[in-house]
């Protein structure tokens, strides 16, 4: 009777390392992926921040070459109608920035149109649509 007991109490034993195991090994591959999730909306967040910022500097200029000089520190490059720029992680102008903020400069008699955009390895992140009355005489 006693062999029996000990058995009982071995398999018992095993079962709950086998539940403790499992449990285990759901909650890392949850902690893992609220991890991969805390990294995307950090990346998006600040997405929104250089996006909100392209849109100031954007408001504050009257034309695409004042936005370009604006930009300068960033190395800006035009293409077509858009003008892109890079940042840094902080947010600091940089040629070799890993962030990439597109204006794409639409102007309409006194109005700009633009769409924002916010890429990061080639990947967009943001975009956004603003528009902006040109400095100057307006009726």
């Amino acid at each position: 009777m006693k062999k029996n007991e000990n058995f009982s109490f071995y398999t018992e034993v095993i079962v709950m390392l086998l539940a403790l195991i499992m449990v285990i090994m759901t909650l890392t591959r949850v902690f893992a992926g609220s991890r991969g999730q805390s990294s995307k909306a950090a990346q998006l967040s600040d997405a929104v921040i250089l996006a909100s910022n392209g849109a100031e500097i954007m408001a504050s200029c009257g034309n695409e070459e004042e936005l370009m000089e604006i930009l300068k520190d960033a190395a800006p490059v035009k293409e077509g109608t858009t003008i892109r720029a890079y940042f840094d992680e902080n947010f600091r102008m940089d040629p070799n920035g890993v962030m990439e903020l597109a204006v794409d400069w639409q102007e309409e008699n006194d109005f700009v149109h633009a769409v924002i955009t916010v890429s990061r390895e080639n990947r967009e992140l943001y975009q956004m649509t603003t528009g902006v009355y040109l400095k100057g005489d307006r009726p």
